[in-house]
């Protein structure tokens, strides 16, 4: 931000929102200076600022033989998500979908946990994302019914299928999705059998994650 020839970041923030893109910032340390200008991103990048120690504090993370076919699976999940309803619903669940992929391009036991967090939340509804504007997930939990949507709250490709064929594809996205959710209750149960064994204390990775979690709920 600094550089002569750099944007300022006023200008970044301003093409973020315009892209429904939320800024956070992470402080390793307590230079105030800097605390005052991360603040002021994170306010008006709409996200949170993240303050943490020099190091970044000691990173605890518990792999399980189920976060490679988990990362697998939860980025065909996200492929399942049927944005339907008003265009302004509809580009809001697709926001919330692609924070999810990039989430899921970390690493695989950070990718597995989301997967759990969502699942979770979620239960026997199998959600890809949380909150509103996933036409799959609205079905499996009886929140709508196909026969009741309307044409004009479909999205495209849905649009060009014959009603028997929309309702196919729903119940072939309902059941990967329930492949998924019997993974993670595997994943789960592995984590909590080795949690203990871990060591407490706060992390770089473990904050982030709870702030992505908050703001996916959006």
């Amino acid at each position: 931000m600094d550089y002569a020839q750099d944007t300022k970041y006023p200008i970044t923030l301003a093409v973020a929102k315009q892209k429904d893109v939320i800024v956070n910032t992470v402080l390793a340390g307590d230079a105030r200076d800097t605390e005052r200008v991360w603040h002021d991103i994170a306010q008006n990048g709409n996200g949170e600022f993240i303050p943490i120690p020099q190091d970044g504090g000691q990173i605890v993370t518990i792999e399980t033989p189920y976060d490679d076919e988990i990362i697998i699976l939860q980025r065909e999940i996200n492929g399942t998500v049927i944005p339907y309803g008003p265009r302004a619903l509809q580009k809001h669940t697709e926001s919330k979908t692609q924070q999810l992929s990039r989430v899921a391009a970390t690493s695989p036991a950070s990718a597995s946990e989301m997967a759990s967090f969502i699942n979770k939340r979620s239960k026997a509804t199998s959600e890809a994302i949380t909150g509103d504007g996933d036409l799959v997930a609205d079905i499996a939990a009886g929140r709508n019914d196909m026969a009741k949507v309307k044409e004009e709250d479909l999205p495209d490709n849905l649009r060009t299928m014959k009603p028997e064929a929309r309702s196919a594809e729903i119940s072939k996205q309902i059941a990967q999705r329930k492949t998924l959710a019997a993974l993670v209750a595997k994943r789960d149960k592995y984590v909590a059998e080795h949690r203990t064994k871990a060591p407490k204390a706060s992390s770089f990775d473990r904050v982030v994650e709870d702030t992505l979690k908050a703001q996916i709920k959006r």
